[in-house]
Order: C-alpha cells, then structure tokens, then sequence
C-alpha cells in the first residue's frame, strides 16, 4: 500500500481508497480529466458532490422538457412559414380587381390626390399591400391607409396614402 497526497486538503492517504478520510474528496479520475462541482469547487464522486449535494447529470425529466421545448419551438417555427403566404397574400381580388404586372412610372403618374382606393386599384391593376392603417373613431372621413405597390422587377415601388378612401398623398422610388 503506498501512500499518496489528497489533490483536495494535501494530506496523506492510501491509494487504495476511493474517497480522502478527511475531506471526503474522491481519488479516482473519470479518464485524464478530474471533475469539480460548480457551485462549490470540490471534486466530484460520481457525477455527484460530496460537499454540497449538487448531481451533475442531468434528471430525465429536464431531458424531457428540452426536447419538448425544442420541438414547439421547431413547430411555431414551421407553422410560420405556412403562414407568411397567408398574411402576405396580395393575390386576392378586391373588388373585383385582381392581380396582374406590377405598377409602372406610368401608371404611378396617372393617379391623382382624390382618387378612391377602387380608382387606383383599376389603374394600377391589383390590390394594393396594407402598410398601416390609424383610425380615430371619428368617422370614415378620418381613417387613413398606407398602400405599397412594387414593380415587376421588384426594384421599385410606390406607396400611396388615403385619408377617407381618398389620395392624399403619394411616393416612389425606382419606378420605371
């Protein structure tokens, strides 16, 4: 029996043993690398800290609420990638008009400030994509929408504002 130092308290035990008499700190070494617990720095006995208790393995049941965790969180994921078409759909017709080129510096310049949203859907020839609405409560006169429009090449568009179903006002850039 030979006699070794304790990597723990420094004092001298056996090396047969399993665990230092007077600190409690385990001699054997998982592999190369020794182990210490991370709430208190003493070397760990079997994934487990003599000291103050902590396990270091993980309880099924933590294992089982991450891979649930993961999977809503792939789920949501996935779901929203179904959903995006949905929400950003400017396909559907309104009011009987429906989708067709992109919006041109032409027809930009055909609209004027008092058109109605229907008017310029016609000349545009598709349904606009709504950027923002605000509505007051205090009538339909006081409701205010924001459109965008895109251009076939997707390099530019145009975004027009109704104040009361009227233009009031109207941008673009990069329309050709």
């Amino acid at each position: 029996m030979a006699m070794i130092n304790c990597r723990e308290c420094g004092r001298e035990i056996s090396n047969e043993s399993e665990n230092c008499v007077y600190c409690g700190c385990s001699t054997v070494s998982v592999g190369d690398i020794d182990k210490r617990c991370i709430q208190c720095g003493a070397w760990l006995r079997n994934n487990y800290c003599l000291r103050c208790g902590y396990s270091a393995v993980k309880s099924k049941k933590t294992r089982k609420s991450m891979l649930i965790a993961c999977l809503v969180i792939v789920a949501l994921c996935l779901g929203g990638l179904f959903l995006i078409p949905v929400f950003f759909d400017d396909t559907a017709p309104a009011n009987g008009v429906h989708q067709q080129t992109g919006i041109t510096l032409s027809m930009f310049n055909k609209i004027e400030t008092g058109m109605s949203y229907e008017e310029v859907c016609n000349i545009i020839g598709s349904t606009g994509i709504l950027l923002s609405e605000v509505d007051l409560d205090m009538g339909a006169e006081y409701n205010t929408k924001m459109y965008m429009w895109e251009s076939s090449n997707s390099l530019g568009n145009a975004s027009i504002t109704f104040q009361g179903d009227k233009v009031t006002m109207k941008t673009q850039f990069g329309l050709k």
